[in-house]
């Protein structure tokens, strides 16, 4: 293990819970107390470090751009544009022009749907070549 690896796991291990936690400052140490969602917050945060993400905070109210909204999703800009023409996704027009802004808390709600989606044919296909497989087995000689 790296160093900074054991600071990210004894920073996690710290944010399990609220308490009090060591904060560096320029002239030294302070000690803090987290109230629990901070600390849930911070060690979901440290959890994706560790896993080698790229964790990004995003306010409640937020908006972000058709391009933004397409880099958390991993798709393309006009791909969003159709989500948000298909009512998928809630968007505002601007006064001028016809840049939208789309909620980011539903970018990431429809991010975390999309996954659950993904993972639940990831499980029927492996359930699938199972039962392939257990056929094949029980006709073989």
């Amino acid at each position: 293990k790296t160093a900074e690896r054991e600071r990210l796991e004894d920073s996690v291990r710290v944010a399990r819970g609220s308490g009090p936690i060591l904060i560096r400052r320029a002239s030294g140490y302070i000690d803090a107390t987290l109230p629990v969602a901070a600390a849930r917050a911070l060690r979901e945060v440290l959890l994706l470090i560790l896993q080698g993400d790229e964790p990004r905070v995003v306010g409640t109210r937020s908006e972000v751009s058709t391009g933004e909204a397409a880099a958390l999703l991993g798709v393309s800009r006009q791909h969003v544009a159709r989500l948000v023409d298909a009512g998928t996704l809630r968007a505002r027009s601007r006064h001028v022009g016809t840049h939208r802004r789309i909620v980011a808390v539903d970018v990431l709600r429809f991010k975390a749907e999309q996954e659950q989606e993904r993972a639940r044919a990831i499980a029927l296909a492996d359930e699938f070549e199972r039962f392939i497989a257990q056929s094949r087995a029980s006709k073989s000689p």
